[in-house]
């Protein structure tokens, strides 16, 4: 009996480890209205999955690098897809912040290597995010939202 209980013991406490290092995700919102929660990652240890909320618009997922660089700030790098309704683009992040992901740096949307704007991250609580889907619209300048040409564009 007392066998049985020890390894009781030993897997409720490896159960509730691995739930720990699985369990942690960020929460960030930009400065135009979009938010990313990133899970599963690690700084310079294992890539983050990202899912991207862009209100009244679409919800995309992505994948995210973070890395500490020389003077203890955090880099991080967040590729998006589109979604399949075409109304959002596929988009790289880059930027540099602290510890907790609150960071400023550019998005590029064309994916032709320049920078298309500028972008800031702050950490929010990722309980008081609402549901994903339509809610409140969203700056018509996000990064993500595809843009409407003008016949007279073309």
């Amino acid at each position: 009996m007392r066998k049985f209980f020890v390894l009781s013991m030993l897997m409720a406490f490896a159960f509730f480890i691995s739930q720990q290092c699985y369990a942690a995700k960020v929460c960030l919102q930009d400065n135009f209205g979009e938010i990313f929660i990133l899970k599963g990652g690690k700084v310079d240890k294992k890539s983050f999955t990202v899912k991207v909320d862009v209100p009244s618009f679409c919800v995309v997922t992505g994948h995210a690098e973070a890395s500490v660089n020389g003077s203890g700030q955090t880099v991080l790098g967040i590729l998006t897809s589109h979604d399949i309704t075409g109304n959002c683009l596929t988009v790289r992040f880059s930027m540099i912040g602290d510890g907790n992901f609150n960071a400023t740096g550019n998005f590029d949307q064309n994916g032709d290597g320049s920078n298309d704007g500028a972008v800031t991250f702050s950490t929010v609580s990722c309980s008081s995010i609402p549901p994903f889907g339509p809610t409140k619209p969203v700056d018509p300048n996000a990064p993500l939202i595809k843009k409407q040409v003008k016949p007279e564009e073309k």
